[in-house]
């Protein structure tokens, strides 16, 4: 699974690999965050773009 994490959650979604990494679910599952410059898209890009 890919989740495209908006600039303004990165810290989140490392809490959150964290939280799954430490548990084991990234044993059980493929689970990948990517921001938006990773993407190849625009910080300021619009939600109707995205």
């Amino acid at each position: 699974m890919i989740f495209l994490v908006d600039y303004n959650l990165d810290g989140y979604a490392l809490v959150l690999l964290g939280i799954l990494t430490k548990r084991g679910w990234l044993k059980l599952l493929s689970i990948d965050f990517v921001n938006f410059k990773e993407a190849g898209l625009s910080m300021d890009g619009s939600d109707r773009i995205v």
